[in-house]
């Protein structure tokens, strides 16, 4: 009887890191986040977009001796800089100015699927920024740790608004060429 009782008590004790570990495998639909390593998921509505292999995963600060700071994620599915390349499967661009405070602000956010790289263009999907805040959670000298919550409005269709959230694990951080 004594061993029913302990094992009652670790249970209800236990309880709840089970229901919590749940829900948040849930939220993560079953692929949680990795502790560490360069990472990207975006959840956009119903779809998942992830992978720690996506062919293009970087963020680009400005060059020595601009006038602005700023910050370009840059996530793509296909290798941009092959001349062979006449369609981008998955593409994601967020932009935006830091503030002498560390703020931001100018967001200039844009997702593309199927995107041709010939005139005349053509996307399957087309979205761009509505409203959304970056928050950096971790940054050194090499890399950033940041997530974007916000919404994207459907430019090439008559489709709802949809809710995004993104998360750039660990991205190689460099400074922008001056063109």
């Amino acid at each position: 009887m004594k061993r029913f009782t302990t094992f009652s008590i670790l249970f209800a004790l236990l309880l709840p890191f089970v229901f919590s570990a749940c829900s948040e495998e849930e939220e993560n639909n079953g692929n949680p986040i990795p502790e560490s390593g360069i990472y990207f998921k975006m959840k956009r509505g119903n779809n998942i977009w992830e992978g720690a292999n996506i062919t293009e995963m970087y963020v680009k600060t400005e060059p020595d001796n601009a006038d602005y700071k700023m910050l370009d994620f840059t996530v793509c599915s296909d290798d941009q800089t092959n001349p062979n390349l006449t369609t981008i499967g998955q593409w994601f661009y967020l932009h935006v100015q830091v503030n002498d405070d560390g703020s931001f602000s100018n967001y200039s956010v844009k997702y593309a699927k199927n995107k041709t790289t010939t005139s005349p263009l053509y996307f399957d999907e087309y979205m761009e920024y509505k409203s959304g805040t970056l928050t950096v959670i971790k940054q050194d000298e090499n890399k950033i740790t940041a997530k974007f919550e916000g919404t994207l409005r459907p430019v090439n269709n008559y489709a709802e608004d949809q809710n995004i959230t993104v998360y750039f694990q660990e991205f190689p951080l460099s400074q922008a060429k001056k063109k």
